[in-house]
């Protein structure tokens, strides 16, 4: 929402963006008086170029009803306003009045007009629809905006819950993590080893199982293999045997799905209230593009420099450790070694639903992992290591960062509306 364009309470300017491209679309009313022609004719100047505006000018002209014979100064200035921002007007395939008064006493005019990229007006599908006017008195509109480019969807790696995959990932970590080779662990090089064979396998084994799969507002998550088949299948064949076996298997793949996330809340985390609407994931409102220092962040490389200049404002600045000095120093104590009981009683108590970091391992692999004594041993060893030497491995340093919502925030239009957080490897 680009109030940062244009502010004001008769014009909406909305904002898309899909890489290095900008898309602004324009509604527009405008009384009788012409307020809003007059506000864009004087703004016009700070305005980018759009894709679209429309809406009910409140103008008469010439130009799109014949039965006006003047065109006047108001049209005159919309068409030099539309001009400014690489836009003309656009004749629905089915002219004709858009505006039929309940007074009859009032002839029916063209007031409500739409605007198209010069380049695509000739090939934007624009209609009128009488069919859905109801009880107003003006005649819907419909068009289709051509963008530049196809939206695309988002591609990633990912290994489907439940499936043979996820299973063979799990076994391949089984078997792979006992087999390091752990010797000695008395310098920051041997420790490193270790950490790095670990890292190993398990990027070997995600990159082995996983496949990219594309991300779009269709994907679903009860989604499968034999889905895609079966749709495939249909769309070659058209036949409706095919379509009939493509829904049952769809209906299939949805209770298959479902009926096991029942059972996992039931049964695994034992927590029903997952189930319910109040603890699903919440719709943010509406928000408006984020500001800082006075300006819109519209490209990645400004949005980075905000969020990393809001967040790391004290990277680099001195600090006074003299405010220790007062503290008293206790007497050195031995570090006890870790054991297997500490081990697998903190992993008892992790959750097996948290969000993985950059090596996709989760508490759920880990637990399968450990089953293992001699796994077990291997990260007792690598622990009780890093205390001795005094040595943190790169591997465990390794984060995503993630820019959340805060919640319950009137406007996202600010940095400090947003938290960061950090998903470290899980090791």
């Amino acid at each position: 929402m680009r109030r940062d364009l244009v502010d004001h309470r008769d014009i909406f300017v909305l904002s898309l963006f899909q890489g290095n491209n900008t898309y602004n679309l324009m509604n527009v009313y405008s009384d009788d008086d012409n307020t809003a022609i007059l506000y864009l004719r004087d703004h016009v100047d700070k305005l980018p170029s759009f894709q679209y505006m429309g809406g009910d000018f409140n103008v008469h002209s010439r130009v799109w009803d014949s039965n006006v014979t003047h065109h006047q100064w108001a049209a005159i200035i919309l068409l030099e306003i539309a001009a400014d921002v690489d836009l003309e007007w656009t004749q629905p395939s089915n002219p004709g009045p858009t505006f039929i008064s309940h007074n009859e006493d009032l002839r029916p005019s063209v007031i409500d007009l739409m605007f198209h990229q010069i380049s695509d007006s000739a090939r934007s599908r624009t209609n009128q629809d009488p069919d859905q006017k109801g009880p107003t008195d003006h005649i819907p509109l419909t068009t289709s905006v051509i963008l530049d480019s196809v939206i695309e969807g988002v591609t990633r790696r990912s290994i489907t819950r439940g499936s043979d995959a996820k299973k063979a990932f799990i076994n391949d970590l089984r078997t792979e993590v006992p087999a390091i080779t752990v010797v000695t662990l008395n310098t920051p090089a041997d420790i490193d080893r270790v950490a790095q064979a670990l890292a190993d396998v398990f990027s070997t084994a995600w990159d082995k199982h996983s496949k990219e799969i594309c991300i779009t507002k269709h994907s679903q998550p009860w989604w499968d293999d034999e889905c895609t088949a079966l749709l495939s299948q249909y769309k070659t064949e058209k036949l409706e045997e095919s379509w009939l076996a493509f829904r049952w298997t769809v209906k299939a793949a949805k209770r298959k799905f479902f009926d096991s996330r029942i059972e996992d809340v039931a049964l695994s985390n034992k927590r029903p209230w997952d189930l319910m609407e109040w603890v699903k994931q919440r719709k943010l409102p509406a928000c408006e593009a984020i500001q800082y220092n006075g300006q819109s962040c519209h490209e990645m490389d400004d949005l980075w420099n905000t969020l990393h200049n809001t967040y790391n404002s004290a990277s680099g600045r001195e600090v006074d450790l003299s405010v220790l000095d007062p503290l008293p120093t206790l007497q050195e104590r031995d570090w006890p070694p870790f054991s297997a009981l500490e081990l697998t009683d903190a992993l008892a108590s992790c959750s097996s639903q948290l969000s993985p970091g950059p090596d996709h391992i989760m508490w759920v692999h880990l637990k399968a992992i450990l089953e293992s004594h001699k796994a077990i041993q291997i990260l007792i060893d690598l622990a009780n290591a890093c205390i001795q030497v005094g040595h943190w491995p790169k591997h465990f340093k390794d984060s995503i960062s993630v820019i959340i919502p805060k919640p319950g925030k009137p406007s996202y239009s600010t940095p400090k509306s947003f938290r960061p957080i950090v998903l470290l490897n899980t090791i």
